[in-house]
């Protein structure tokens, strides 16, 4: 499970620095379309984080390991 959560970290920490690192030239504006989808993409990536970040809370911090039952 924490190797999950080095895989989502990294993943995290790559968005974060290329968001802040990309030096874009100026779009043509046959390219409008483009920043729909890319919009569309960041939000389904974003909504992916916040459930993964949502279970490892849920199985590392709510429920523990230590205070389930065995089945």
């Amino acid at each position: 499970m924490h190797f999950m959560f080095l895989i989502l970290a990294f993943l995290l920490w790559a968005v974060v620095w290329g968001f802040f690192h990309a030096n874009p030239k100026a779009a043509r504006p046959e390219h409008g379309a483009v920043a729909v989808y890319l919009a569309a993409m960041a939000g389904g990536a974003a909504f992916m984080i916040v459930v993964a970040a949502g279970g490892l809370a849920r199985n590392l911090l709510i429920f523990l390991l230590s205070k389930r039952s065995p089945i």
